[in-house]
């Protein structure tokens, strides 16, 4: 499991009666969402809900542009995770082996 986003939530509605109304308005204030959400209950059932993202205002910023990585990550940790680790120092001088001599 990766920790995909860190932030914090804002209510806009009274989130004690999210499951009397069947929807929950807020604003998330994340390093990678942001802007106010509303989460929604179906009519298929009482653990069947959708999440909606309300249209920003004009002037808003824009996507973060971080992608699925965690942001737990640091940026070496993620370029290894895409294969572009740190340079490798390749040695002059062989390592010793760690077999026994051959007889």
């Amino acid at each position: 499991m990766i920790v995909w986003d860190r932030g914090r939530w804002e209510p806009i509605d009274d989130p004690d009666q999210y499951e009397k109304t069947g929807k929950l308005h807020f604003v998330l204030h994340g390093y990678k969402l942001r802007g106010e959400w509303i989460l929604v209950r179906t009519k298929r059932g009482p653990k069947d809900w959708l999440l909606y993202k309300k249209k920003r205002r004009v002037g808003a910023r824009g996507d973060s542009g971080f992608g699925e990585a965690s942001v737990l990550l640091g940026p070496h940790r993620r370029a290894a995770r895409r294969g572009q680790g740190r340079r490798q120092v390749k040695s002059s001088q062989s390592s010793p082996s760690c077999e026994a001599p051959r007889a």
